[in-house]
């Protein structure tokens, strides 16, 4: 019996490989070094704490901080950019081309100062021509109007009268006529005649009269109008030309800098164009973009930080517009407010900066590190404190506002108690676990 039951665990043992039982033998003893490792922490940790639970060994791995009161402040932050508030945009009123440019981009002016001088010898001369074209209208107009149909009508009179002699004349010959044709003192044919040199005389009379009845009628009117009609046309060009002549001089209306000029000397600047502007450096606007969700914290005459990039400089302004209406981009609703600035060297139209309105402030509140808060597992901030016999105690702690670096303590801690914050060099638990395997 015994020798049967030998038998068979010597069987079983055979048939398990070799590779498999080294395996197994080594991952046990694994989770034993594991353990023993686990162990050892555990040991070393508790005796570092009951060793270094005085002041003297704390300060290896913590900084102390002693509480103190002061003011903490919380900020929005906004991004914009700056615009001068009084700026001189100057804008082609016509096409033309400039003779000469009398400043550089960068150079400060005074009001009155020359900028740049425009050529108008183009617009001079088809000036002079319209001037010509007019003065030609106004004469043909005179002469229409004073000689031509005076004239005409003048004449269609004279016409009119030698025609109606002459029918007159001719109705008078065959009166005569009719009178010897009946008593046979002439022939037929003589009489015929008489009869037709009074039909002719009437077609001379009657259309002598019609001509002169249209010259002193419609005609007449007509010719007059046409030639007001030309000089009036001419009117037109010259003034459209004279309206296109610009001031030779273009000046500075305030002072300023010279920000951008746009155009070359003998370069064609099309109606409308920007030429040039001159931007005034005693203040400035910036205008921001606020989130409707910010609007609570903009308000107009408020006292702002400004940070100018450019500069790495901040300065104060002062919200002087808030848009009463959104804007909409990308799906996100937004305001804009103006924020005035005054001069500051080195300031410069277009510049990029970033604005601090003030959220909330608190004055004369205890204040520590953030970095000495500590939270556990169910998320309620403490500290590490200083007892009064010197050794580090676990103190809970109500947090008010922080502003990133300090925080509000409203209870826990008071005024000169110390916290300990931990030394950038403390003790890696994490990494000394994943160390061990885990």
């Amino acid at each position: 019996m015994e020798d049967t039951l030998t038998q068979e665990i010597t069987t079983k043992d055979e048939i398990i490989p070799v590779k498999q039982k080294t395996k197994k033998k080594f991952a046990k003893f694994k989770r034993r070094k594991k353990w023993i490792i686990i162990a050892v922490v555990v040991i070393v940790v508790i005796l570092l704490i009951a060793n270094l639970n005085s002041k003297q060994s704390l300060e290896n791995i913590y900084e102390f901080y002693t509480a103190k009161t002061g003011d903490i402040s919380t900020y929005y932050s906004f991004s914009g950019k700056i615009e001068a508030d009084d700026k001189q945009i100057i804008l082609a009123e016509t096409n033309y081309k400039i003779k000469n440019i009398a400043i550089e981009e960068g150079d400060q002016v005074e009001a009155g100062d020359l900028l740049y001088i425009v050529d108008n010898s183009t617009t001079d001369a088809q000036l002079a021509q319209a001037a010509a074209a007019l003065k030609i209208a106004k004469v043909a107009y005179q002469t229409v109007k004073d000689i031509t149909v005076p004239q005409q009508i003048t004449s269609a009179k004279n016409a009119l009268s030698s025609a109606k002699i002459a029918y007159d004349n001719a109705i008078f010959n065959l009166n005569g006529m009719e009178a010897l044709w009946q008593a046979g003192g002439i022939s037929q044919v003589e009489y015929t005649q008489a009869k037709d040199a009074v039909t002719n005389a009437k077609l001379q009379y009657d259309a002598a009269k019609e001509n002169y009845d249209l010259l002193t009628g419609k005609q007449a009117t007509l010719s007059v109008e046409q030639a007001e009609a030309s000089v009036e046309q001419a009117q037109a060009a010259y003034d459209l030309i004279k309206s296109q002549i610009v001031e030779t001089n273009v000046t500075a209306k305030i002072d300023g800098v010279v920000n951008k000029i746009y155009f070359k000397e003998d370069e064609l600047i099309p109606m409308g164009s920007t030429v040039m502007d001159v931007v005034s450096l005693d203040k400035f606007i910036a205008t921001i973009n606020v989130d409707e969700y910010d609007m609570s914290s903009i308000s107009l005459n408020k006292e702002v930080e400004v940070t100018i990039d450019g500069l790495e400089k901040t300065v104060k302004g002062i919200i002087t517009n808030v848009s009463s209406s959104s804007v909409s981009e990308n799906g996100i609703s937004y305001f804009t407010a103006d924020i005035s600035i005054d001069n500051e060297k080195g300031l410069y139209d277009g510049m990029s900066i970033e604005t601090k309105v003030l959220n909330k402030h608190v004055k004369d509140v205890i204040s520590i590190p953030m970095k000495a808060l500590e939270f556990d597992s169910t998320n309620r901030a403490y500290v590490n404190a200083l007892d009064k016999d010197g050794n580090m105690s676990k103190k809970f702690v109500t947090v008010g506002i922080n502003d990133g670096i300090m925080a509000e303590i409203k209870k826990g801690i008071n005024k000169g108690d110390t916290v300990l914050i931990p030394k950038a060099e403390e003790l890696d638990y994490q990494k000394m676990m994943e160390s061990m395997g885990g």
